[in-house]
């Protein structure tokens, strides 16, 4: 069993604990509130134990996860690769030493009242977003940008894993999966993160017109058009898809926007959707476009 294993393992058993230390508080505090009257040394022992133990727990485990979390993001970030980060990740635990989800420190407050409990494993997303910023890097072989692109979607596949349904960042999460499909030459997958993305959050444009983007580079004009169809239902005031409908139209193909709750044409199969070349562009998401209210 390799190192990263075994940080995996730590980190799990940590995130498996902490509904267990946060109940043995909760126990100490009511029995403490049951005997007002008793001082620290005369409480009953079992309270003053899980005490203990609730201490010790936590000591422990938040080390073994910054351990955790450290022995499994990139290496040697720069700044301006931080820099680069959306404003949450320096605080979350990959980061910042301290904190945990019954006490976060005061500047992670504001995101976790924001991204909720989902916070405490954003980090893998943070993790993600630079393995695919250096896939794109000059002079990366095709081996190591699958591999990295590889890494970035497991990070994000743990984010939809992990995290709840309600989870604010989760459309933002199904682009980024499709994104990294679509360099990983599986566009089928990809399509169905997009639609996922589009049926979480019916408003967010990147599902439409990363879905229209990825059926143009494959010459699959009607999709494409059915994409943009979708998107422009709901938001039909949209400059990214009323671009792309102009691109249509100037190739005989006039975007009808149709009502919504109409469906897509027979949903795509990976032996209909043929795989782009290696060298064929993506279109990354623009910059900011993410599902935070």
């Amino acid at each position: 069993m390799d190192g990263l294993l075994h940080a995996t393992l730590l980190q799990e058993i940590y995130l498996a604990l902490c509904p267990l230390t946060w109940m043995l508080r909760r126990v100490a505090v009511t029995l403490s509130a049951e005997h007002p009257d008793r001082s620290p040394p005369s409480m009953p022992r079992t309270v003053l134990f899980m005490a203990s133990i609730r201490q010790l727990l936590f000591g422990v485990l938040f080390c073994c996860c910054g351990v955790a979390a450290r022995a499994q993001m990139p290496s040697d970030i720069s700044r301006g690769e931080l820099a680069r980060l959306p404003p949450y990740c320096p605080y979350t635990i990959s980061w910042t030493i301290g904190g945990f989800p019954e006490g976060p420190l005061p500047q992670q407050r504001p995101w976790v009242q924001r991204l909720g409990e989902g916070f405490w494993a954003t980090h893998h997303y943070c993790w993600a977003l630079i393995n695919a910023s250096r896939a794109k890097h000059a002079g990366v072989t095709t081996a190591q940008r699958d591999h990295l692109y590889t890494k970035a979607l497991d990070d994000v596949n743990y984010m939809l894993t992990n995290t709840p349904s309600d989870f604010p960042l989760r459309p933002e999460l199904h682009v980024k999966a499709g994104d990294y499909l679509i360099e990983l030459r599986r566009p089928a997958a990809a399509v169905e993160h997009f639609d996922r993305a589009a049926a979480i959050k019916p408003d967010y444009w990147p599902a439409y017109t990363r879905k229209a983007e990825l059926y143009m580079s494959l010459s699959l004009w009607q999709r494409a058009r059915e994409a943009v169809e979708a998107g422009l239902s709901v938001i039909p005031a949209d400059p990214r898809l009323l671009a792309l409908a102009d691109r249509l139209a100037r190739r005989g193909l006039p975007v009808q926007p149709r009502p919504r709750g109409t469906p897509d044409s027979t949903a795509p199969t990976e032996s209909t959707v043929p795989a782009p070349s290696p060298s064929a562009p993506s279109g990354p998401v623009a910059n900011g476009a993410g599902a935070l209210p």
